[in-house]
C-alpha cells in the first residue's frame, strides 16, 4: 500500500494539518490510512433519455458525488437513484440553471431515493432541488473531494534540481529514489526514496525534513477474491443487496474491513466473526488523545492567560501523530499549538462542521438582508452547517452573519 498517492496524500495532510475544510481531510486520512481509494469521475455526458435503473447503479460507483455523503445529501442509497437529463428537470430547475449558471455544463444529474433532484456542475457545484424543482442548498464538491492531486507535479528523477541529487547521494548514498514530485502550492520538492523515506526540499533544493512513509503500514489491501468465506456469507445473509468495493486486513492483528457500496464498513476478526459495522466516516475519526487542561503545558496555559483572560477551557486534545494540541474554549474558539505549546492558529468550532456553499447560490433571503444591512459589504465566503441547519456568511470585513435554513437572521457572531 506504500504507493506514490499514499506519500502525496501524507504530504499535503501534513502541510494542511491547520485548515479547517474537515471534510476533505477526514478523506484524505482514509485513502492514506486504509485503502486508497481512488475517487473516479464520471465523464460521460448525459444521454437522451433517462438512463435504466441497471445503467444508473453503474454510473452511481463511479460517480463523484459518493464522496459527499452528509446531513446535507445522503448518497448511501445512490445505487437506487435514477439518473436524469436536463430534458427531466423541472420548468423551475431549468430555470434556475440558466439565470444562474449559464453556460456551465452538468456533469451529473439523479433524482434521488425522496425525490429530490441533485446536479453536479462541471465547475463542482452541486445543485439540491426538492421534487417541485425549489433549490434547497447548492454546496461545492471541493470541500469534500480529495484534490491535492491537483496541487501535485510528477517530476522526472532526473529532473531534480542538482543539489537534491547530491543531497541525496552525499546522506543516503545505498538508496535510490523511486519517485519524486513538486507541490505547486509552495513549490516543495517531495522525494521518496526505496528505503521508506521521504524526504522534502524547499523550491531551492533546501532540505527541510524527514519522514517514514509508514502512515498506513498496519492496513494492507486485500483482493476480494481471499475475503475469508465466513464473512463472504455473513454479508450474503446479513447485506444481501450490498456489493464489496474494497477489502483490507490489518497486519497487526489480522482482523479484516470490508468497504460496501453502502458507505458501510464491517469489521472482522482474524477468524472471519463479525465485531463491528460503522460508516466511513466512524472508520476514518482522527484518533486524537484526550489531556486534562491541567496537564497542559505551561506555554499554553500562559498563552491563554494572556490573550483570552476571561476564556474557560471546555477541552482539550493531542495528536499523537505529531503533538499538535488543540483546545476548545467556552467561546466556541479553538486554539492550536505544536508539542511545545507554541502558538500556530485558530478557528471557530463551527467551521469544522461546515460545508462551503457557492456565494453566488445562497438563498435570496440571505442575500437580500446583507444588502439591506450591509449595502457597503459583499458576500466574500459563504458555509451551511447541516447539523444544525445554519447558514454562516462571512462579509468582506470579517463579520460573519448567522441564518436558519429558511434564510432568516439569526445572529452576528462575536
Amino acid at each position: 500500500m506504500g504507493s506514490k498517492s499514499n506519500v502525496v496524500i501524507t504530504y499535503k495532510t501534513k502541510l494542511n494539518k491547520l485548515k479547517k475544510m474537515q471534510k476533505m481531510k477526514n478523506l484524505m486520512m482514509l485513502v492514506a490510512l486504509i485503502l486508497t481509494i481512488t475517487v473516479m469521475s464520471c465523464d460521460e455526458k448525459m444521454t437522451e433519455d433517462t438512463t435504466p435503473v441497471e445503467e444508473s447503479q453503474g454510473a452511481a460507483a463511479n460517480s463523484r458525488l459518493r464522496v459527499l455523503s452528509n446531513n446535507a445529501l445522503n448518497t448511501t442509497n445512490m445505487n437506487i437513484w435514477v439518473e436524469l437529463t436536463a430534458s427531466d428537470f423541472p420548468q423551475e430547475v431549468t430555470d434556475y440553471l440558466a439565470n444562474n449558471h449559464d453556460g456551465i455544463g452538468i456533469e451529473e444529474s439523479w433524482k434521488t431515493d425522496e425525490g429530490q433532484i441533485v446536479i453536479l456542475l462541471e465547475n463542482d457545484v452541486v445543485l439540491i432541488f426538492s421534487p417541485s424543482g425549489e433549490l434547497i442548498i447548492a454546496l461545492d464538491l471541493g470541500d469534500f473531494l480529495d484534490d491535492e492531486e491537483d496541487d501535485w507535479e510528477d517530476i522526472e528523477i532526473a529532473d531534480l534540481p542538482q543539489v537534491i541529487l547530491d543531497y541525496v547521494a552525499t546522506n543516503y548514498p545505498d538508496a535510490t529514489i523511486e519517485e519524486a514530485g513538486k507541490d505547486l502550492d509552495n513549490g516543495d520538492f517531495i522525494v521518496i526514496l526505496d528505503n521508506g523515506l521521504v524526504l522534502v526540499f524547499d523550491k531551492d533544493g533546501v532540505f527541510l525534513e524527514v519522514w517514514e512513509d509508514d502512515e498506513d503500514e498496519d492496513w494492507e489491501d486485500l483482493d476480494l477474491a481471499d475475503i475469508p468465506q465466513a464473512i463472504l456469507d455473513y454479508i450474503a445473509a446479513n447485506y444481501a443487496t450490498a456489493v464489496i468495493e474494497e477489502a483490507a486486513v490489518n497486519l497487526e492483528d489480522g482482523s479484516f474491513a470490508i468497504f460496501l457500496d453502502s458507505e458501510i464498513v464491517l469489521l472482522f476478526d482474524k477468524d472471519g466473526n463479525f465485531l463491528e459495522e460503522m460508516t466511513e466516516d466512524d472508520f476514518e475519526e482522527d484518533d486524537f488523545d484526550e489531556i486534562d487542561p491541567e496537564d497542559l503545558p505551561q506555554a499554553v496555559k500562559d498563552y491563554i492567560a494572556t490573550n483570552h483572560p476571561t476564556a474557560t477551557i471546555e477541552e482539550a486534545e493531542v495528536d499523537p501523530e505529531d503533538g499538535t494540541i488543540y483546545v476548545l474554549l467556552d467561546s466556541d474558539l479553538v486554539l492550536v499549538f505544536d508539542a511545545n505549546g507554541t502558538y500556530l492558529d485558530e478557528f471557530e468550532e463551527w467551521e469544522e462542521e461546515c460545508v462551503a456553499v457557492p456565494v453566488a447560490d445562497l438563498l435570496q433571503a440571505i442575500k437580500d438582508y446583507v444588502a439591506t444591512n450591509y449595502p457597503d459589504r459583499t458576500i466574500s465566503e459563504a458555509w451551511y452547517n447541516a447539523e444544525d441547519k445554519e447558514y454562516y456568511v462571512e462579509l468582506d470585513d470579517e463579520t460573519v452573519l448567522v441564518f436558519d435554513e429558511a434564510g432568516t437572521f439569526i445572529e452576528v457572531l462575536d
